[in-house]
């Protein structure tokens, strides 16, 4: 089944900061699909990595659904306000439309910790859901340019309630390791 999106928002183009000049509007997409696809691309490479890792361990259904998830990882943003918004974005202050496209984004995908918030947050999170977070991360640490431990240190231990010794940073530092062969430190 092929989800359409209605890109009805392009035909008022200077209101979603598009250009009205054609070869613009298309530069501007090009950028914009290279962007999601290519997150996409990596978190996918990143699952991939850990899945052999698993393999390897014997742990064939846990590679499979990892597989499974790393192949959707994402998809909302191609549609709706995330795709108009949420891919606009960039950093520094959030519009009321940036804000929503986040809140959807994070409470409608599960590898989010906000997904999970009223069953305990990243405590809560199954094994497939927090191994596609640390894939997730480790993408945009790399698209970003800072380190995944520096994240989690600066705002992601508070945001996320937890802490260096606890048993969810534990795993964390493991599949980590599975993925990458590098320590979290």
């Amino acid at each position: 089944m092929v989800r359409e999106v209605d890109l009805d928002y392009m035909n008022d183009l200077e209101q979603h900061g598009l250009s009205p000049d054609i070869e613009e509007t298309k530069k501007h997409l090009f950028e914009k699909y290279n962007s999601v696809l290519g997150h996409m691309d990596l978190v996918a490479k990143y699952c991939r990595n850990l899945a052999g890792a698993l393999i390897d361990e014997g742990d064939f259904e846990g590679a499979h659904n990892l597989i499974i998830a790393s192949q959707t990882h994402d998809h909302s943003k191609l549609f709706n306000d995330e795709w108009v918004y949420l891919c606009e974005y960039q950093g520094g202050e959030q519009s009321p439309e940036v804000k929503k496209a986040v809140y959807e984004h994070v409470h409608n995908n599960n590898h989010h910790p906000e997904f999970h918030e009223y069953k305990g947050g990243i405590h809560a999170m199954d094994e497939t859901s927090l191994q596609e977070l640390v894939a997730d991360w480790q993408s945009r640490a790399d698209e970003f340019g800072i380190p995944i431990i520096d994240f989690l240190r600066d705002k992601g231990f508070k945001k996320y309630g937890f802490t260096e010794d606890s048993p969810v940073f534990h795993k964390i530092q493991k599949y980590y390791y599975m993925m990458t062969s590098k320590r979290l430190t």
